[in-house]
């Protein structure tokens, strides 16, 4: 959903979203509340949440590929310095450093995939 903006209509107001960034920075009490905005008028929110039923999974499957595609990363790229005597201090100091952002990285992608796991377990419940 590429700068789509998902419209809720609640009683007097308008509510307008870009999924991305609302869904990336706000907390799960905030998106749980917008779900109940959501779901309080079905009726008049049903391009709203069909937009969501297919941009949730969707989105869940792409965090899953790059946590996954993140895993591979560090299990290609990670680089053991325990039994490397040959290795001067800073060589040293320079491989852990990345190797500790490749586990940054693979945390992260982790992270991100269980919240939207979560943010999908709470439309569901909403919807029902």
């Amino acid at each position: 959903m590429d700068n789509t903006q998902l419209t809720v209509l609640v009683e007097r107001c308008v509510m307008q979203i870009n999924p991305d960034p609302f869904f990336d920075n706000s907390t799960l009490a905030n998106i749980r509340k917008l779900f109940r905005y959501v779901f309080q008028e079905p009726d008049r929110n049903t391009e709203t949440i069909a937009a969501l039923g297919g941009y949730l999974p969707a989105k869940v499957a792409e965090t899953k590929a790059a946590w996954h595609q993140a895993g591979v990363d560090y299990t290609n790229g990670f680089v053991d310095t325990k039994y490397r005597y040959e290795l001067k201090c800073r060589e040293k100091q320079a491989i852990e450093r990345a190797n500790k952002k490749l586990l940054a990285a693979v945390k992260r992608a982790k992270a991100k995939h269980e919240k939207y796991v979560k943010i999908l377990v709470a439309f569901e419940a909403a919807a029902k």
